[in-house]
């Protein structure tokens, strides 16, 4: 599977901000994208080049991300991060979102495989798991690298979130791209 992770970065490009990790039948790409008009460009190229998901960080609202299915068509799974009431409220109150965490999961890693990508603007520190357990692992060391928010790839249900939520003593602002049961969260 094609996977991508694409999240809008003031002043970073995908050719210089970015990262791939592959693992068997997998191909995860991790990108940076100047704004919103930057991200539909680069999106557009995934697409042709045969992107099957993509995931869009916290910045992409609704309204872009069905832009960007409309514009990407049928067969492309588009998904862009929610958050809970809680941690929007959290979100607010950061003086800072420099230091951003990443979680992506594929199953074919064997234990977390961790990649930091490097900006003026932020410093995104991505980790690659394979199951519950290494995410929880991932979780506390993206806290002790003091990273201040965390997106999630959208393997990350609300059952997982409420984990890595439990994991992190709800300690920062965490976001999923997977299916969100907003009643359950806490």
């Amino acid at each position: 599977m094609k996977f991508a992770f694409v999240a809008s970065i003031a002043g970073v490009s995908p050719e210089t901000y970015s990262t791939v990790y592959e693992t068997a039948g997998n191909y995860n790409l991790v990108a940076g994208v100047d704004g919103m008009s930057a991200a539909k460009e680069y999106i557009r190229k995934l697409a042709e080049d045969g992107f099957e998901l993509i995931n869009l960080c916290g910045d992409f609202d609704d309204e872009v991300t069905e832009e960007i299915r409309e514009m990407v068509g049928e067969g492309i799974e588009v998904r862009n991060v929610q958050y809970t009431v809680d941690d929007l409220i959290k979100l607010d109150f950061l003086e800072s979102f420099k230091n951003y965490g990443v979680m992506i999961h594929d199953e074919n890693v064997e234990k977390f495989h961790e990649v930091v990508l490097r900006s003026d603007a932020c410093d995104m520190r991505v980790i690659f798991v394979p199951d519950m357990r290494q995410a929880k692992r991932a979780a506390v060391r993206m806290l002790e690298k003091r990273v201040e928010f965390m997106d999630l790839c959208s393997w990350f249900d609300t059952l997982r979130l409420e984990v890595l939520i439990d994991a992190t003593d709800n300690s920062i602002p965490i976001g999923t791209c997977g299916e969100m049961d907003i009643l359950k969260v806490k």
